[in-house]
């Protein structure tokens, strides 16, 4: 590695970072997208222009509550539902069918979070583990008006030859509700730098 004078670090990365500390994450700045480090290290900060994510389509995941309690508590109003079923299809996993899943709701005064954890099956049969958060303006979402965002992970085998990739993704989704039947439908995508 050639060698880097203290200014030219510290106008690489930033001010703030000591000298010692750029070196180090020089050495072990990531590479992404384009294969290229940008000169930027761990931590260093970036313009909108630095930014190269996409969104890689991965079919539409509908959502059936099938049994739901609420009441409003001292802070917020909670609701738990259990899910009856989802339907959800795409080129990685075919389609995918519900073993169990639930989903947990809180609403305050200014903000909701869905919380969704499901355990589901690959088009092949292989079990995995599908978790996301959504949140957006309730009101506005109940009314039809508005749409909520999803961010979610999977954890499916490390060992599975062809959907261990999936580990390493962060899946984001856009939802509208309908009522009859009572169905969230995400526009579901992958997350790609």
């Amino acid at each position: 590695m050639e060698q880097l004078d203290r200014r030219s670090l510290l106008r690489s990365f930033g001010t703030g970072l000591c000298a010692v500390s750029a070196i180090g994450a020089a050495r072990a700045a990531p590479a992404y997208g384009d294969g290229e480090t940008h000169g930027r290290a761990a931590g260093a900060k970036w313009s909108a222009g630095d930014m190269t994510m996409k969104l890689r389509p991965f079919g539409t995941l509908d959502v059936f509550p099938d049994f739901s309690v609420s009441h409003d508590g001292p802070i917020a109003t909670r609701l738990a539902a259990r899910l009856g079923r989802v339907d959800w299809r795409n080129d990685a996993l075919g389609a995918v069918s519900l073993s169990v899943g639930m989903g947990s709701y809180l609403q305050g005064p200014h903000a909701a979070h869905v919380t969704v954890r499901m355990a589901l099956k690959a088009g092949d049969g292989t079990p995995f583990f599908f978790q996301y958060v959504s949140v957006g303006d309730m009101a506005a979402h109940l009314r039809g008006e508005a749409p909520i965002m999803l961010t979610g992970q999977i954890e499916i085998d490390p060992a599975h030859p062809t959907l261990a990739w999936l580990n390493q993704v962060q899946l984001v989704g856009r939802g509208m509700l309908t009522m009859d039947p009572v169905c969230q439908s995400y526009e579901m995508a992958i997350l790609e730098g």
